[in-house]
């Protein structure tokens, strides 16, 4: 029956990695072809934060590696010298707030401050990129408000999760 389980459980973890990297192979198409920047709402860390939600499980570490890795790969965003940021920016993301759950802080602050903790750390290495000319674009390319509008679609994610499971992350 053990046995059984995890196969089961290793299933749902390929199944989700699967998908993840369809959305995210397909989000810079669906911006080309809607002219909708879907990316401004972060569909990595979307993806990546909501599956350490659901299932406490390690794997959000290989997919916050796997995502921005993949996506570079065929899609060609996050450019070349973006691809180690956004990789940092969501293990950190991920390492922070899997500390904060394990310390057993509220999921709400723990999301909000994880998030903070690593857009500082992406934007003061992005920063030192611009300063050394490894990138040209602005510090911050993605407006305030979608940044605040992702954090809130965080949230609501953690809300359901924490209605149905009838877990004590408040």
């Amino acid at each position: 029956m053990l046995t059984l389980v995890k196969k089961h459980n290793h299933l749902q973890i390929v199944i989700f990695d699967f998908i993840s990297i369809i959305v995210i192979l397909f989000v810079p198409t669906v911006s080309h072809l809607t002219g909708f920047p879907f990316y401004i709402f972060e569909p990595m860390r979307l993806l990546v934060i909501s599956y350490l939600i659901f299932s406490k499980n390690k794997n959000s570490y290989f997919l916050a590696i796997l995502l921005p890795l993949f996506s570079f790969i065929f899609a060609g965003h996050p450019s070349l010298f973006k691809l180690p940021l956004v990789t940092i920016d969501l293990l950190l993301n991920v390492a922070f707030l899997n500390i904060l759950l394990t310390k057993r802080f509220n999921i709400y602050f723990s999301i909000i401050l994880s998030v903070i903790i690593s857009k500082v750390v992406y934007y003061s290495l992005k920063a030192i990129f611009i300063y050394v000319g490894l990138l040209v674009n602005g510090l911050v390319e993605t407006n305030i408000i979608y940044q605040i509008a992702n954090l809130l679609i965080l949230l609501g994610i953690s809300f359901i999760y924490v209605k149905k499971s009838n877990r004590n992350y408040l």
